[in-house]
């Protein structure tokens, strides 16, 4: 599955320009021959042309749609790599810092996120508390904090190892 969703802007790019190759040099044919039967009076002749005009438009038109659609493709493949390199780097990352760092709303980051999990780009979970996405790791890595080692506040916390936390109440940095 993952394979055919990283080929499928290629095999529309590649198809949509088949398909506007065929239809302009049909295209190039029919006004040749409308030209030449034109000019020596074969009414016969004229309206095949015209009609093999209307065939080409009918390959040129879906080409072009094609072509765009497997640029569209791209750039969303593109996101979902940027989307992931920028979790695997934070390792822990909110929603929010995603669509600030990406530029996009948040709906589209969540869909983004959900897709890049979906095709195994990247595994871990989401800490509905936070709306933060943490990236799956070995047990021993992470440790759940309840309460701040500093002024004692009650706190919800998932750290991995060499992450610190901050805690809301006092502000105070902790790992």
């Amino acid at each position: 599955m993952k394979f055919l969703f990283f080929i499928k802007d290629t095999v529309k790019k590649t198809t949509g320009v088949i398909l506007f190759v065929s239809g302009v040099l049909l295209l190039l044919i029919s006004i040749f021959g409308f030209i030449t039967d034109y000019s020596m009076n074969k009414a016969e002749g004229v309206a095949t042309a015209i009609i093999f005009m209307g065939l080409a438009l009918c390959l040129i038109i879906p080409g072009v749609a094609l072509f765009r659609s497997g640029q569209r493709h791209t750039q969303y493949e593109e996101r979902l790599k940027q989307i992931t390199s920028l979790i695997k780097a934070y390792r822990r990352i909110s929603v929010a810092e995603i669509s600030r760092n990406l530029g996009i709303g948040e709906m589209d980051a969540r869909e983004l996120l959900n897709r890049a999990i979906s095709l195994d780009m990247i595994k871990g979970y989401m800490d509905r508390n936070t709306d933060e996405f943490f990236m799956e790791g070995a047990p021993s890595e992470a440790k759940k904090i309840h309460t701040c080692p500093n002024c004692g506040a009650a706190i919800e916390q998932i750290l991995h190892e060499g992450e610190t936390g901050k805690c809301s109440a006092c502000g105070s940095i902790f790992r």
